[in-house]
């Protein structure tokens, strides 16, 4: 007979306690399943006093579906680690002797309640909560141990993988900064669009500007320093009234007496188009009003102290790069290049001068009496390739806009280059992040910093245009079909 039916064959007036719990423990790397049970006692006599005896607690691996005795039981194999209640089939309460020297009738002739006869056999167990509060601990314990160990295996597995995975660097900045080193140009795209709504606000805010402001609606410098002063004792402080409205050109647009300027425009708006200054209503006028001001202060400083000439050359960097991109996204074989143009940006566009530009330094030169004409000045960081490329990109675009519809508009403006010798742009701005074949390899090599600071790209640009777009320029430039 085995241990199991051992168990089984218990009498009857034997007292089993339910079992405590099932649990899991760690054995090695295997987790296995465990019974915890309280060991059975032999009946012993009832005396005055409870039953005070130590309850021995063990488990061991046995499948699921058996049932251990206690005493086969031990606890050489760690903590348990997941605990799950179950309990032992329940057993009848032993028999005690009655007045008469026989035995007490079986529990379910006795005319004795259920609960008060449990009460009557109930057995004490002096320090067994703080057992079941040990054992919650080393579970507890366990869990965590248990959970250290998976992810320090995890990371030690993931580690050894990337190595052998991850390809070797090409830079000291992709070894020491990877984010970095993957770092790509923002591709530029149109202009976006503001919601109609919200451009008819700022059109009513312009509006109520230039009625309050007139001519001369600018404080000097000294005023608003003034009210600066004052305005750190009252934050409430008007700077002045709505019928002489002025703001500061020279403070930001969050200085005091902008702060209070927007605040009286604010009010003096509302009572104009009789609105009512609800909280949420006055804050976005508040913030339309601030931004109409920034835009007045940069308006005044562009015309004070920007160069006019340079300010020119960028918006004609900005039409050419909107031309070409116009370019690329119509014709088919150019749209596989469209990504590279928005790499590009305006940024990547070649500047030009116009020969007018030297009438205002050299008087000798003749008068204007023909259109301008536009030289080329490349940036010193392209590559001098990547400007022929564009220059098949430009005489597509002109192809397609003298064969297309009529629009509104001049034509794209005739640009030549400099001559044997390049001539090159003034500044020193690139695009970062392109590819390597797109920068000038002389300017390349003087940067030092190339890899901290310009990121190029190990793969090159195919800088090839298709045999079908060749032979579309041919026969446009030679007479043939314009189709």
């Amino acid at each position: 007979m085995d241990a199991d039916d051992a168990v089984e064959q218990q009498p009857a007036s034997n007292s089993w306690v339910k079992g405590l719990s099932l649990l899991s423990s760690r054995k090695g790397n295997e987790v296995v399943q465990s019974s915890l049970y309280l060991v059975p006692q032999s009946p012993q006599p009832q005396s005055s006093t409870s039953w005070q005896q130590t309850i021995p607690l063990g488990f061991r691996d046995r499948p699921q579906s058996q049932e251990v005795r206690a005493d086969q039981v031990g606890s050489q194999y760690g903590q348990p680690t997941l605990p799950r209640m179950q309990s032992l089939p329940e057993e009848r309460e032993p028999r005690s002797p009655n007045r008469s020297g026989g035995e007490e009738e079986d529990d379910f002739l006795s005319d004795t309640p259920a609960d008060e006869r449990r009460r009557e056999h109930s057995i004490e167990y002096p320090g067994f909560g703080q057992q079941l509060e040990d054992i919650q601990q080393s579970i507890l314990q366990a869990l965590q141990q248990g959970f250290s160990e998976v992810a320090a295996g995890f990371n030690a597995a993931l580690g050894s993988m990337l190595p052998a995975t991850a390809p070797p660097p090409t830079s000291i900045a992709s070894a020491t900064s990877p984010r970095r080193a993957q770092r790509r140009p923002r591709l530029t795209a149109y202009p976006v669009r503001r919601p109609h709504q919200l451009r008819e606000k700022h059109k009513l805010i312009r509006e109520h500007f230039r009625r309050l402001m007139g001519s001369h609606g600018f404080i000097d410098n000294a005023s608003a320093k003034e009210f600066a002063e004052r305005w750190k004792a009252d934050k409430n402080l008007q700077c002045c009234p709505a019928n002489s409205f002025k703001i500061d050109v020279v403070g930001t647009s969050r200085s005091p007496w902008n702060t209070s300027a927007s605040r009286v425009f604010a009010l003096d708006f509302l009572a104009f188009h009789q609105i009512q200054p609800e909280p949420t209503v006055l804050q976005e006028t508040l913030g339309l009003a601030k931004t109409r001001i920034g835009s007045i202060r940069y308006s005044v400083k562009r015309k004070e102290h920007l160069n006019l000439s340079a300010e020119r050359r960028k918006g004609r960097k900005s039409t050419l790069f909107y031309r070409r991109l116009d370019t690329c996204s119509v014709h088919p074989d150019l749209q596989k290049h469209l990504e590279f143009v928005q790499e590009l940006g305006i940024a990547g566009m070649s500047s030009d001068e116009s020969d007018y530009e030297e009438v205002g330094r050299n008087t000798a030169t003749l008068a204007r009496t023909r259109a301008p004409r536009y030289r080329v000045l490349r940036p010193k960081w392209r590559n001098i390739q990547v400007g022929e490329w564009l220059e098949t990109i430009d005489i597509v675009g002109f192809i397609m806009r003298r064969n297309g519809p009529k629009k509104q508009g001049g034509y794209p403006r005739i640009r030549t280059q400099s001559g044997i010798i390049s001539k090159y742009s003034t500044s020193d701005s690139f695009v970062p992040g392109l590819a390597v074949n797109t920068y000038d390899q002389t300017w390349l090599a003087d940067r030092a910093d190339a890899d901290f600071v310009i990121f190029p790209r190990p793969e090159s640009y195919r800088l090839v245009h298709a045999a079908s777009t060749i032979r579309y320029v041919q026969s446009a430039v030679t007479g043939g079909s314009r189709s």
